[in-house]
């Protein structure tokens, strides 16, 4: 009987072979469905590290005919306008950074670390930037008005950037420097904050 069958499976292969190539595909894609949809759920469930909840976003750019750095003008100008925006009964804190939650410019930046190259997000943002999108500090501090006469620029970063630098040693107090600028001012870490995932839940 047994031989039989398998005379019969051997007289069906092509048919048969066919048929387990269907299986085999359709296997394939529910698989992947399914690995696609846990991945986007994790990715949902994950905090985003800030709160967007009646916060706006307010895009200032100067005339396109001046480019280049800032200047004494540019910073007054931008002084004035942070104070004219916080003195509005609706608005609680106002903040400046250049690339916010959901925008679409990005800036990357090179780190050296003991001889090694890391790329990372860098965002420069004001003192009261963490108020305004509730960013928790895991350790240290955020940036405050001392740290403009200080010789060296401070800097915050993500637990996993840091942990990815400095391993299990405390990074408060450490130094990084940027690849590309080597005359710019030492960089000082004095903060962390947990994961800040700006665009959103989309993976980066």
């Amino acid at each position: 009987m047994i031989r039989h069958l398998l005379k019969l499976v051997w007289n069906r292969k092509k048919t048969n072979l066919l048929i387990m190539l269907e299986v085999l595909c359709s296997f394939l894609v529910v698989f992947a469905l399914v690995a696609t949809g846990i991945n986007l759920l994790s990715l949902y469930s994950r905090p985003l590290g800030y709160d967007y909840e009646d916060v706006w976003g307010v895009k200032v750019a100067r005339a396109s005919s001046r480019y280049g750095a800032w200047n004494a003008e540019d910073a007054e100008t931008f002084r004035r306008l942070l104070r004219e925006l916080e003195s509005m009964p609706s608005v609680v804190v106002a903040a400046v950074a250049t690339n916010g939650p959901f925008s679409n410019s990005t800036s990357y930046w090179g780190w050296e670390h003991e001889g090694r190259k890391v790329e990372s997000e860098i965002i420069h943002a004001s003192g009261t930037y963490a108020d305004v999108l509730g960013i928790q500090l895991v350790q240290g501090r955020w940036f405050n008005e001392e740290d403009r006469v200080l010789a060296w620029d401070p800097v915050v970063l993500e637990r996993g950037l840091a942990q990815e630098l400095f391993g299990d040693e405390d990074p408060l107090g450490r130094s990084i420097s940027d690849v590309e600028d080597e005359g710019d001012k030492d960089r000082r870490v004095v903060g962390v904050i947990e994961a800040f995932r700006r665009g959103g839940e989309r993976p980066r």
